[in-house]
């Protein structure tokens, strides 16, 4: 590796905490040549290359990847005049494994992980193959990671590390003689993409302001200073069933996030319902995750259609990238605003038997539920901006 370059001082990055690592629970440091391999780590890397585990080989010479295969890595880093002191080098699980690392070994394995991140504190992450998306993304997501292929192409500006982190197909693959043009594609664009990152995501860490409304009037009054307004808005309901068919079917509250700079969310009552009436028949140009959810309920509930939705942010997830399990507001709002999931305490109250059966949405504490919904407006809103500016639509 010839070539890399010193960057400036680095801002703090943040690490929600730290734990020991359980080398005695996984077992692997006893049944291998290179036990608890150290971390590549020159002082003042702005870049840290995160393997997935040392294979056979690596666990023969005591390193984290053969030179053999980081030769495409190299000529990648030359082409961004990025030099060796500028690289720091780990693994996921830092001992050689019999096959892949399990759950359970990963999971050991992860305070060592987090710790080097702490240390070197990166500008950069860039994660190799399926062990290592499984270990730093599902900890990041606060989610199982599923499929290492799910994660390529995004560069996600984690907002614990105040890091940009991308995924990338494990090197060995990439080593081969017939190597797919699909993959090589993959790992140029991720390339050109994350090493022209030379500033830290975040200038500060992001507040996601919400003003939750307990009282129905005052969120009333909101409402009408926002149709007054004629800004665009996203619009996001919680209901205590999927479908809104049945006779007990309900919304129990609702969100508007106006322009990404207010955003708000209140219980559902009467006098809510009769402003949200004028607020979804007004000119605004509404945004939604899903619209033919809230088009659906509005319908339901209120005896009108939405007017003048313009945005979907599902429908243009799949036309920007048509891969699967990628369009849902959860994920979005990691890949693109590298939020952690923010629903883990509220999703098991949202789901029921089936569509047309109650849920337990009236067991959640008011606020935990508002401040869900909030998120949801705010982050639909945000979400819709960056497509838009990638498809070339102006609100």
């Amino acid at each position: 590796m010839s070539g890399f370059f010193n960057t400036a001082t680095l801002t703090k990055a943040r690490i929600t905490h730290l734990s020991t690592p359980k080398c005695g629970a996984c077992g692997l440091y006893s049944d291998c040549n290179s036990p608890k391999l150290a971390p590549v780590h020159p002082q003042g890397a702005s870049t840290l290359l995160v393997f997935s585990y040392p294979n056979y080989y690596c666990d023969e010479q005591g390193v984290h990847v053969l030179p053999s295969s980081f030769r495409r890595l190299a000529a990648a880093f030359r082409e961004h005049e990025i030099t060796k002191q500028d690289v720091a080098i780990t693994s996921a699980v830092i001992c050689h494994p019999d096959g892949d690392p399990d759950e359970k070994q990963i999971e050991a394995c992860l305070p060592n992980l987090l710790k080097v991140i702490h240390d070197v504190k990166p500008i950069r992450i860039l994660v190799f193959g399926q062990t290592a998306v499984s270990s730093l993304i599902s900890h990041l997501w606060q989610d199982a990671a599923g499929k290492e292929s799910r994660w390529w192409k995004w560069c996600i500006p984690s907002v614990e590390l105040n890091a940009w982190v991308m995924c990338f197909p494990n090197l060995y693959m990439l080593d081969q003689d017939r190597v797919p043009a699909g993959l090589c594609q993959v790992f140029d664009e991720g390339m050109r993409i994350i090493l022209s990152k030379t500033k830290r995501p975040w200038k500060r860490t992001p507040t996601d302001a919400c003003t939750l409304y307990s009282e129905p009037s005052a969120a009333v009054d909101h409402i009408e200073q926002i149709i007054e307004a004629g800004m665009p808005c996203a619009i996001d309901y919680e209901t205590n069933m999927l479908k809104p068919d049945g006779s007990d079917a309900r919304i129990v509250c609702a969100g508007i996030c106006q322009a990404g700079d207010a955003t708000i969310a209140f219980p559902w009552s009467s006098q809510i319902a009769t402003a949200m009436k004028k607020f979804v028949q007004s000119p605004i140009k509404k945004i939604a995750a899903n619209m033919k959810f809230e088009d659906r309920w509005t319908r339901a509930i209120l005896g009108c259609s939405v007017r003048n939705f313009v945005w979907d942010t599902m429908q243009a997830a799949h036309v920007l990238d048509n891969r699967p399990e990628i369009s849902g507001v959860k994920f979005q709002s990691f890949a693109r605003l590298g939020r952690a999931r923010y629903d883990r305490k509220v999703k098991p109250y949202l789901a029921s038997e089936d569509s047309r059966s109650p849920n337990k949405i009236d067991q959640l504490p008011l606020p935990l539920l508002l401040k869900y919904c909030a998120l949801d407006n705010l982050y639909e809103y945000e979400i819709a901006q960056q497509q838009m500016r990638e498809m070339g639509y102006q609100l």
